[in-house]
């Protein structure tokens, strides 16, 4: 049996409310930046890698270690996630 689908019972568009959205959706570019983010911890090793280093600043051989990686793989990761200004980058 399927669910219902959810229908609006009013039947009146609330203008105030279409147009405070449409501000919120107007810029591209952000909703590119943003949907590349979700895409990019889409990825169940990478949102392991972002829930790790959130809970304690770890260095690469400490994540290859956690994840059962290699560092270069580790290190792939890491610039993806650089690049996306998820994680930042610092030498010991």
């Amino acid at each position: 049996m399927a669910k219902p689908v959810p229908v609006c019972k009013i039947g009146i568009v609330h203008m105030d409310r279409v147009k405070s959205a449409q501000g919120a959706i107007k810029n591209e570019k952000n909703i590119s930046r943003i949907s590349e983010t979700f895409k990019v911890l889409g990825d169940p090793t990478r949102l392991k890698l972002v829930m790790a280093l959130g809970k304690e600043e770890l260095c690469v051989c400490d994540i290859a270690a956690l994840l059962n990686l290699s560092e270069s793989a580790i290190s792939h990761q890491l610039r993806l996630l650089k690049s996306l200004r998820i994680v930042k980058y610092r030498k010991a």
